[in-house]
């Protein structure tokens, strides 16, 4: 998951609303919707066999295996980055954002507590 966590710079499991939908979705052997991200063919396979996800979870390899994955193999072109997709979220435009404003009023009387009153006015 770290590994997931640092390609993607994304935490695993970013669409679940709480605790018991990540439980639920670990159980069922569902790997997060960052994964899908991952471009790199290589990466996303260590990544699978990393977190036990797959035809044969039960087959999951020992470390000793893993270091041997050609995701770890020494290459001529180390310094290249893991391309990533861009989350969803960054490429969603929010039209109503753009579209509305916010104005924030502060009232108080005769030196009480300051209430703050928040008013939202759609721009058409």
């Amino acid at each position: 998951m770290l590994l997931l966590e640092i390609i993607t710079r994304d935490v695993p499991y970013h669409e679940c609303a709480n605790p018991a939908q990540i439980y639920k979705k670990v159980t069922q052997g569902i790997p997060p919707l960052s994964l899908r991200r991952v471009k790199s063919q290589d990466a996303r396979n260590f990544i699978i066999l990393c977190l036990g996800i797959g035809e044969d979870a039960s087959a999951r390899p020992s470390a000793t295996e893993l270091l041997e994955h050609k995701f770890l193999a020494k290459k001529s072109n180390d310094e290249e980055a893991i391309e990533v997709e861009p989350a969803v979220e960054d490429m969603v435009i929010d039209e109503a954002a753009m579209n509305s404003m916010t104005f924030s009023e502060t009232a108080s009387s005769n030196g009480s507590k300051k209430i703050d009153t928040k008013y939202a006015s759609s721009i058409d």
